[in-house]
């Protein structure tokens, strides 16, 4: 099976939907995958193939989810970057999979191009931008989907072709690269939507990365489910919950850092909370008094994940 499947299955079940809010504008399922498509035989125009990397480093934005769902209609793999990195790190990427092409928001595209030149192998031939205004020099993302004309046939991808490629932290030495198949990510997503309960009622606030493996995961949960994502472009507590109130959010997937910023936050006690069901933690240890306060403070129950990228990446919840 290929991942670009399930979207095509999520219209046939749900019809059109707004499915994603981003900074007071709705996007439907239906626009997502029809920018993915035309953005797909941009790409494929630009010569690449199944099996090839594309390389995205970008923040949280709704051309990620459509990048995404380009590279798997197109059989590449994705190949999300953390933009933390430094660039000797992003060039040991590059270098190590020979990525030729790659997306990326403007205000990481110094970062790229100063690893592009640290790079040894010298494989990547095109930059894309992804912001609405292009840069100079650069196709960007918007000129690609623009510029051809919707409806692609997605590559047969059987169950292990891989569809990401994501590069671990580097704790122990410089990033290392893990392969995701299609089906890895399908059946984990699968059992972690079962485990939590998803409802196509459901409406979810997407504060995490989406080129983080729990991120990739939870965006593909969506849209089994059909769920509407409320996307952040970065986390801001203040923000988050009064996005919660607006939009009556009933799920979310956190950090620690993030409950503990939410409890603290001055609204927190006057925040109306109460259209929340559950709060997925996972990233790192939760401490029990943080814990015991946040669900005295807020609705909603704490579920506790553990998961690491080679899992694809759920392997537990309390």
């Amino acid at each position: 099976m290929n991942l670009a499947e399930l979207t095509l299955n999520n219209i046939k079940e749900f019809g059109e939907y707004v499915s994603l809010v981003f900074e007071g504008r709705d996007y439907t399922n239906v626009e997502i995958n029809r920018q993915a498509e035309c953005l797909a035989k941009g790409l494929q125009e630009l010569g690449m193939k199944p099996g090839d990397r594309l390389a995205m480093m970008m923040g949280n934005a709704p051309e990620v989810l459509v990048t995404f769902a380009a590279s798997y209609k197109l059989g590449t793999w994705a190949m999300p970057i953390l933009f933390v990195l430094q660039p000797e790190e992003v060039a040991h990427i590059l270098d190590d999979s020979e990525v030729e092409v790659c997306v990326v928001h403007e205000i990481f595209l110094p970062k790229m191009l100063e690893a592009r030149e640290l790079s040894a192998k010298g494989t990547l031939k095109h930059i894309i931008t992804a912001d609405a205004e292009p840069s100079e020099g650069y196709p960007s993302v918007h000129q690609l989907i623009a510029g051809n004309p919707p409806g692609f046939e997605i590559y047969p991808a059987k169950d292990d072709d891989i569809a990401v490629l994501l590069y671990t932290s580097g704790t122990t030495g410089m990033p290392k690269g893990v392969m995701l198949s299609h089906n890895n990510l399908y059946l984990n997503a699968k059992a972690g939507c079962e485990t939590q309960k998803f409802r196509h009622s459901d409406v979810a606030l997407f504060v995490l990365p989406l080129n983080h493996s729990f991120g990739i995961i939870s965006s593909i949960g969506g849209t089994l489910y059909g769920i509407k994502g409320i996307l952040l472009s970065w986390f801001d507590a203040g923000n988050s919950l009064e996005l919660i109130e607006r939009y009556k959010c009933s799920y979310a997937g956190v950090v620690p850092t993030m409950l503990a910023m939410l409890v603290n936050h001055p609204d927190a006690e006057q925040s109306d909370t109460s259209s929340m069901d559950r709060w997925i933690v996972s990233g790192a240890p939760l401490p029990m008094e943080l814990y015991r306060r946040f669900e005295k403070t807020f609705h909603g129950k704490i579920l506790e994940g553990y998961g690491l990228t080679e899992a694809s990446p759920g392997v537990s919840l309390n």
